[in-house]
């Protein structure tokens, strides 16, 4: 009998290490998300998801920029793992985070007219700058991870538009021509909204309640807890005027009276000068009890900034008033048309108007009653506030020199 023939067939194989093989699947996760990333920055976010006929949304991304720049301000890109200085940055976008240094400020201007003021010390993110192109609706939102900032939002186009401010446990959600300001500590976790124009609507992340926030009312959201205080309204400040000069042959004997307008159920008021008009350094601040005004000497010459905040009987301090400016020169005459002022481009950005000259440093200037910070060449750059679009945008440019004289320039621009 035949032996019967078996055929035995050997198959190789090849043993993959389990560390390899966990490595090149991370390599490969990371290669989609990184795709994924980069898809939605720059065509935007896809909304929807569902199987249908119809072509899903896609939330258009919208530019910010910046319109002011003071001191030490970075920008981290999206797609960088660098900081770079923030004026090479010439466009700002959903997840590109801006941080400022000490003594240092930004002004950022999103394409709704939404502006975010960066306070010294602060870092933001963007988290979204978009426009839904079938209806219009835009949403605006900025993180402040830690320190300060100041915002206004204008007339929302559409009832479904939004303009956000966000902390670790906090998220306000802004409305129609509403002026506020936000805080938040990150070693505390603790956020402070104050409005001084408008309404907010303020949600805690951890406890989900919600509270609106109305002009001169505050709130503090800590470990899930709010609490909603009422502010007393910033002083009318009465003296000395904007922009008003002090001539004086010895500048530190010259006696300056300020003096504001009383505030109801006000307590005390906290006066304060400054060189800088963000108050970055005070060199002079004091508590006034029960008075409207104050007598001030020991200045020198130059250029300064005051203003003065109203405390109530429970000491909670309200909005700083207005900002005014004055300054303190030697005697000198010079007659106004002698005043130097060369208006170099007026540039149409928007609703806004950028304004780029030059006058002597030492001069005083405002635009649309603003003041004007100047270079130490004297030139300057300046972004006005936003005009009604479609409107005609009308410019009052003041310059005093030395001895107090002025010269007044009108400019009417076409916004078209």
């Amino acid at each position: 009998m035949p032996k019967e023939r078996r055929v035995i067939e050997y198959i190789e194989w090849t043993t993959i290490p389990y560390r390899t093989l966990r490595f090149w699947i991370i390599v490969v996760l990371a290669v989609v998300f990184g795709v994924g990333l980069w898809f939605i920055n720059k065509y935007g976010i896809a909304v929807g998801g569902k199987s249908t006929d119809a072509q899903p949304e896609v939330l258009e991304k919208r530019a910010a920029q910046f319109t002011y720049l003071d001191g030490d301000v970075k920008v981290k890109p999206l797609d960088s793992l660098e900081w770079v200085a923030a004026d090479k940055v010439e466009r700002l976008y959903p997840g590109d985070l801006v941080r400022t240094g000490a003594n240092s400020s930004c002004r950022v201007v999103f394409f709704d007219g939404t502006i975010y003021e960066v306070k010294s010390n602060s870092l933001v993110s963007i988290l979204e700058s978009y426009e839904n192109p079938s209806n219009l609706t835009r949403s605006v939102n900025v993180e402040l991870a830690t320190g300060a900032l100041d915002l206004s939002t204008y007339q929302k186009n559409t009832p479904q538009s939004r303009t956000k401010v966000e902390t670790a446990n906090t998220v306000a959600d802004v409305g129609s021509n509403t002026r506020a300001s936000a805080t938040y500590d990150d070693r505390l976790k603790d956020t402070g909204l104050k409005v001084s124009q408008g309404q907010a609507a303020v949600t805690s992340k951890e406890t989900r309640d919600s509270m609106v926030v109305r002009g001169n009312e505050s709130v503090n959201v800590q470990d899930g807890a709010m609490q909603k205080r009422t502010l007393p309204p910033g002083p009318i400040l009465l003296a000395p005027l904007t922009s008003e000069i002090f001539s004086a042959k010895d500048p530190e004997r010259v006696n300056i009276r300020f003096q504001w307008q009383v505030v109801n159920a006000t307590h005390s008021y906290r006066v304060a000068i400054s060189n800088h008009p963000q108050f970055y350094q005070k060199l002079f601040e004091r508590v006034v009890t029960g008075k409207d005004s104050l007598t001030v000497s020991g200045l020198a010459y130059g250029n300064y900034y005051w203003r003065v905040t109203a405390i109530d009987s429970n000491n909670v301090e309200g909005y700083p008033s207005a900002t005014s400016m004055f300054g303190i020169r030697p005697q000198k005459l010079n007659p106004s048309e002698s005043i130097r002022f060369d208006l170099t481009e007026i540039v149409v950005i928007g609703n806004i108007l950028e304004v780029i000259g030059r006058t002597d440093p030492d001069n005083l200037l405002t635009i649309n009653g603003r003041m004007v910070i100047l270079e130490k060449d004297g030139t300057f750059k300046h972004f006005t506030d936003p005009f009604a679009r479609g409107a005609e945008a009308r410019l009052e440019i003041v310059i005093k020199d030395y001895s107090g004289a002025v010269r007044r320039i009108n400019k009417t621009i076409k916004m078209d």
